[in-house]
């Protein structure tokens, strides 16, 4: 086995008494399992909207769409305008598609 002495792989090595007429050299070699990483994601499931009661659900989501303050009152200002869109879009979607997290290993190619 042929290795660099700054890696430490092999940590022990040495010949075995005799076989026959053979000889087995022995090594224990320091192998470890690289360390996996772990990756989390967050995301929704939008379907969930259109498919769970169908017309029902449509109907909700709608009239609730119609209820943010973007649309009821909607700012003067450009910055809050766009904060009213984002903070009622985020809290109609958090009702009817909320957000789900998943863990996962991220399993390095071979």
């Amino acid at each position: 086995m042929i290795s660099r002495l700054s890696d430490k792989l092999v940590s022990e090595s040495f010949i075995s008494d005799p076989i026959s007429d053979h000889f087995a050299v022995v090594t224990v070699v320091r192998a470890h399992r690289p360390v996996v990483q772990i990756k989390s994601i967050s995301f929704r499931s939008t379907s969930a909207i259109v498919f769970f009661e169908l017309f029902a659900a449509i109907d909700r989501f709608e009239s609730d769409i119609a209820k943010i303050p973007f649309v009821v009152s909607p700012s003067d200002s450009l910055d809050d305008l766009l904060n009213q869109f984002n903070m009622g879009t985020r809290d109609v979607l958090d009702q009817h598609a909320p957000l789900k997290y998943r863990t996962f290993a991220v399993r390095p190619d071979n």
